[in-house]
């Protein structure tokens, strides 16, 4: 989850950017490029569609497009930027339903979100979290995703998706009691439950 002083690192090197420092953009794309693919993992199996996406959206940066000094928030604009490029694309690709099919599915977690583990027995609980993450409807997990993964604000995620802060609290609050009702249901996930809290 991102901090305020980092948000604060990232729109001072965006602004540093616009001021001619190449080394400021350089940073940017260190810092988000390997979250945007995470990201766009999460709502279409086509990784290479989601290279693409990311290196247009900088390359597009890097020409410091007038209509984009206006940013106010870089990290933001990257996600909404992702979304709505990987969006644009499954709904013109030749394969329109097969790739609509895939969104809909959408990829598992990142096998890079730290979750505790269950000890000397069994899989670990990542792979139990993860397992149940992936069960939820798609925008129930895209919104837990921006907010637990990436730390957006209800606010921020109901930019980046497109629909209005409720429903943006609504899709967590079921998507955190279907996930409550999934783990908790696995033995094994109780058993680590309480090895956790005694610890």
């Amino acid at each position: 989850m991102e901090n305020q002083n980092t948000s604060n690192v990232h729109q001072n090197n965006w602004e540093a950017y616009l001021e001619g420092n190449n080394q400021a953009f350089e940073d940017l794309y260190l810092a988000f490029a390997d979250r945007l693919y995470i990201y766009g993992c999460n709502l279409t199996i086509d990784n290479a569609l989601v290279e693409d996406a990311i290196q247009e959206i900088f390359c597009k940066l890097y020409q410091r497009d007038k209509g984009l000094i206006e940013v106010k928030n870089i990290r933001s604009y990257l996600f909404v930027a992702l979304r709505n490029h990987i969006r644009k694309s499954l709904s013109t690709d030749r394969n329109h339903e097969k790739h609509q099919k895939r969104y809909q599915s959408m990829q598992p977690v990142s096998e890079e979100v730290p979750v505790p583990s269950v000890g000397g027995e069994g899989k670990p609980l990542q792979a139990h979290v993860r397992k149940a993450i992936d069960q939820l409807p798609p925008r129930q997990k895209e919104v837990l995703c921006l907010r637990f993964f990436e730390g957006f604000d209800y606010y921020e995620i109901s930019d980046i998706m497109k629909i209005s802060y409720q429903v943006a609290r609504n899709y967590a609050s079921r998507g955190m009691k279907r996930l409550r009702s999934q783990l908790f249901a696995d033995p094994k996930v109780q058993q680590a439950s309480v090895a956790l809290a005694s610890h």
